[in-house]
């Protein structure tokens, strides 16, 4: 890269602070990346992320990444603009002129700002009086409107265009989507500028509904007056009366579907809003959440039934916060519950009927042949032409089916236990800082699914169908991590088996099969094998056509231990936290959890119809919010036994 032209750092900073409603910044991310690898001028643009919650986040990642364009994406509140955390978790909006100052520090280095989030307009003017170009949302934004605008800015500036043409084709984007959102972004000029324009900390009021960026308002400790910024008032009266109904309710310690319509018809009776509505429930709630997880504290420690001593213990909570007799024995019943199946596991776990399995599986080999033209090949040009050979074999191993009911059966592949190299090479194409540094790992036998979780499979056991692309024997999607693992849990309450997620670990191995290649077929891909973006091009392999849709699970070879769709088709959840290298990972295959504010993000793996090849290798690595979904993200389900059970 010349001087001409030198490469800029995009930092792409993201917010979802504590009570504030989960946003898709994960696809927001992932969109805005993909647009830049794909882009003509890629070599012009470094893009890095990072979760700035708090506003002392921001100073921090500009002095690490030195970006010349800085992209938040987040909340905002009211008319007010930008919400951050404190050092106390506590939202606070960002102080306009404080904001100014700080940029005004880095305003030789950073070239544009782009505020991504409902409001942020008047932040953006402050800091457009020192920087060149500022874009910020002059109202509500929705999160569809603000990924589109996204993708249009930074497809504008990977092909080359400058930040006025890259806003002006966000904008129209989102029109082209037929969101009436496309006027919201307002482009800002330093030149258009000047200091007196410098905004002051505003005043919190009530935020838009409707808006990115709806947030939960806590209570204060202190009693409220009618000039209280953080919580509306209401009439006394209004407010006993909705708190009698929400105890009422309070019986099991959660509110039911046809609780939540009552109370929701009752809030707006009595003319409350949403955030007084909310406190009143979290009030009345909290002490039977507190109650059950000292509970669980002392199931866990001592087993249940539980001693007397643990019992006379609880009975001072339950007496201290009122808890009903009727929580109580309900707690008390789904501990007996939790026993019985425990048991019926290890049981069953005795029970498996493993059966011989036989598979269709393939190989890829690039090779290159020289033609010459001209009468019987004399007297002409050579050239080379790419071709790509599939060898197909016959493969086998062992598996089991579980019945699900009405026809339908889960069908399980043992999947052998070794040791392997998990991570990507330095000289493999395409491969990324977060899949290193490569590392052994130990892997015991496990069962796998065949395929990912088909859609008459999650009909069976949750009862309903979320998928964007509708077919019985196509994956599911749609799904977040939560409704993935709810499944586990569920299908292990019917069966009887102990099922649940992969590790990050356990997918890569299985994914594998015992081969060290791009893909568990070899060096390259193509859509023969798997379910992808065809009209991009890994390696030598040629180009071809996308199918733009999921397809039924078993419609590509399988890989060596007799499992399909491990390339494309739809990304797959796994258990572990996100990490963004394997720095201090198990090397035991176990997955690779979080207990700090991270820990909403998880792992992804194998690409999707949607994705590009390189992203469907077997050491790629992507994230996503775990109450995240989309059209291209399913899962598959592994479950362990004693080695004697089988």
């Amino acid at each position: 890269m010349t001087d001409e032209n030198p490469v800029k750092t995009i930092l792409v900073l993201s917010a979802n602070p504590k009570g504030t409603r989960i946003l898709r910044l994960g696809e927001e991310i992932r969109e805005i990346k993909q647009g830049l690898e794909r882009a003509k001028k890629r070599d012009r643009f470094k893009i890095e992320s990072a979760q700035a919650l708090r506003n002392i986040d921001i100073h921090r990642y500009i002095l690490d990444y030195k970006p010349q364009i800085i992209h938040f994406s987040g909340h905002g509140s009211g008319e007010q603009g930008l919400i951050f955390e404190d050092n106390i978790g506590q939202q606070r909006l960002v102080d306009a002129e404080a904001l100014a100052g700080l940029f005004e520090l880095f305003a030789v280095e950073i070239e544009c700002v782009v505020l991504n989030a409902c409001y942020s307009q008047i932040q953006g003017e402050a800091i457009a009086q020192h920087i060149n170009y500022v874009i910020g949302m002059s109202k509500e934004i929705g999160d569809t409107a603000a990924i589109k605008f996204s993708i249009g800015f930074y497809d504008a500036l990977g092909a080359g265009r400058n930040v006025e043409f890259a806003y002006k084709l966000g904008c129209r984007v989102i029109r082209m989507a037929g969101i009436p959102e496309h006027l919201t972004p307002k482009l800002l000029k330093k030149q258009d500028f000047c200091k007196e324009n410098i905004y002051t900390t505003p005043v919190l009021t009530l935020p838009s509904r409707d808006a990115r960026d709806v947030t939960a308002i806590s209570p204060s400790p202190t009693p409220v007056s009618a000039t209280t910024p953080l919580i509306l008032r209401a009439e006394e009266t209004t407010i006993a009366q909705y708190r009698q109904k929400v105890e009422e309710f309070a019986s099991d310690g959660v509110s039911s579907w046809e609780e939540l319509h009552i109370l929701n018809d009752l809030k707006k009776k009595l003319g409350l809003t949403d955030e007084q509505a909310s406190l009143i429930r979290t009030e009345v709630l909290e002490p039977y959440q507190i109650y059950k997880q000292q509970f669980t504290k002392r199931v866990t420690a001592t087993g249940y039934p539980l001693s007397d001593k643990a019992r006379s213990e609880l009975n001072k909570f339950q007496k201290y916060y009122k808890i009903k007799d009727e929580y109580v024995r309900l707690l008390n019943r789904e501990a007996e519950k939790q026993k019985a199946q425990k048991r019926q596991q290890k049981e069953s776990s005795q029970l498996i009927q493993i059966q011989p399995y036989n598979f269709e599986t393939a190989t890829l080999r690039v090779r290159n042949i020289e033609e010459r033209s001209g009468i019987l090949g004399f007297f002409g040009e050579t050239s080379t032409s790419t071709i790509c050979e599939i060898n197909r074999s016959r493969g086998g191993t062992e598996s089991f089916q579980e019945d699900l009911g009405n026809g339908i059966f889960l069908e399980m592949v043992k999947i052998p236990g070794g040791t392997f190299l998990m991570g990507s090479p330095e000289n493999e194409l395409e491969q990324c800082s977060d899949e290193k540094p490569q590392h052994k790992v130990t892997i015991q036998p496990f069962f796998m699914g065949k395929f990912p979780v088909t859609q008459e499979q999650y009909q069976a056991i949750m009862g309903k169908n979320p998928s964007h692309f509708k077919g019985e024997k196509k994956p599911v999607e749609c799904v977040t991590w939560d409704n993935a693992v709810e499944f586990c849990t569920k299908i292990s309450q019917k069966i009887g088996k102990n099922y649940r997620l992969p590790s990050e670990a356990e997918w890569e191995y299985a994914c594998r099969a015992r081969t060290t290649s791009p893909f568990h077929f070899g060096e390259t891909i193509t859509t023969d094998l798997a379910n992808y973006k065809g009209n991009y091009t890994y390696g030598s392999a040629p180009e071809s056509q996308s199918l733009q849709q999921t397809t039924d699970v078993g419609s590509f070879p399988a890989n060596a231990f007799g499992l399909y769709d491990m390339h494309g088709n739809v990304w797959e959840w796994c258990q572990d936290s996100w990490h963004k290298n394997y720095n201090g990972m198990p090397t035991d295959g176990s997955a690779w959890m979080n207990d700090n504010k991270h820990n909403r993000y998880r792992l992804l793996r194998g690409g999707s119809w949607f994705s590009l090849p390189w992203n469907c290798r077997c050491a790629c690595r992507d994230w996503s919010g775990r109450n995240e979904g989309g059209s291209y993200i399913g899962f598959r389900v592994v479950v362990v036994f004693p080695r004697n059970s089988f």
